[in-house]
């Protein structure tokens, strides 16, 4: 695993989350959160959420679609 990154994009409200740099394919869960898959394995490779700043005023908490453990 090369580490968790973490990008965010004031301007647009996007925050993404990374896990490795290879190239993978995002599928949308309807509700502005995108999961970033590796085609082959089909395991999480990241993830975005857009609008962001506006869905964590209103829900105070935004569930992601993985498990983050710390090790």
């Amino acid at each position: 695993m090369e580490g968790l990154k973490v990008w965010y994009d004031e301007e647009g409200d996007y925050l993404e989350f990374t896990i490795t740099k290879k190239k993978g394919i995002f599928e949308d869960d309807g509700h502005g959160i995108f999961k970033r898959i590796d085609p082959k394995t089909k395991e999480i490779i990241g993830f975005g959420v857009i609008n962001f700043k506006k869905k964590l005023k209103r829900n105070k908490q935004i569930d992601l679609p993985i498990n983050i453990k710390i090790v």
